[in-house]
């Protein structure tokens, strides 16, 4: 999606240019806020942190960047910075995966299995494979929001998918053997 009217409008402080931008991005943000937190109730606090920050910083927006990757280290930064004042008062179990999904939107069955999955990720892994189904970022957009070269990225992902798809094979082995 082209940013720029929207940008245009956000300067002048248009709600209407807020909301397209917030429907064509909030599950980017999300995706990276939980990513860092893995708490869904602080990675909404956050999600509108960081939007409130767009919205004052909105003139230091270069258009010769990615406007996705600007609002994406908007939020990383955010999230690293409430994690580190936080972190006390958050109980963080980096294999729950059950932040990732809203209960009334997703069957259990479904929630439970990508959990199983999701929890054997570590996570740099986690991250990564959330900004890349999650968010539908590039491998090079994740590269960029992590400052990883993007061959680690890569690695990270293909490495993460390789785990989680033996994971399955031996999951389908068991319950053929039971």
């Amino acid at each position: 999606m082209g940013f720029k009217k929207h940008i245009k409008a956000l300067k002048s402080h248009r709600a209407s240019a807020f909301e397209s931008i917030y429907e064509t991005t909030k599950h980017a943000v999300f995706a990276m806020a939980i990513s860092i937190i893995k708490d869904r109730q602080y990675a909404e606090d956050i999600m509108q942190e960081s939007y409130m920050k767009m919205v004052k910083n909105i003139e230091q927006y270069d258009p010769n960047q990615s406007f996705m990757n600007w609002l994406l280290t908007i939020t990383k930064h955010t999230a690293i910075d409430y994690y580190h004042n936080m972190k006390h008062e958050i109980a963080i179990d980096p294999t729950d995966g059950s932040a990732l999904f809203s209960s009334k939107d997703t069957p259990i069955e479904k929630r439970l299995e990508a959990e199983y999955y999701l929890s054997m990720l570590d996570d740099d892994s986690l991250q990564v494979v959330m900004l890349k189904i999650v968010a539908d970022l590039t491998f090079k957009d994740i590269a960029e929001l992590l400052e990883k070269p993007i061959g680690t990225i890569t690695w990270i992902y293909y490495e993460a998918m390789k785990k989680m798809q033996h994971a399955d094979r031996v999951t389908v082995y068991e319950k053929a053997t039971n």
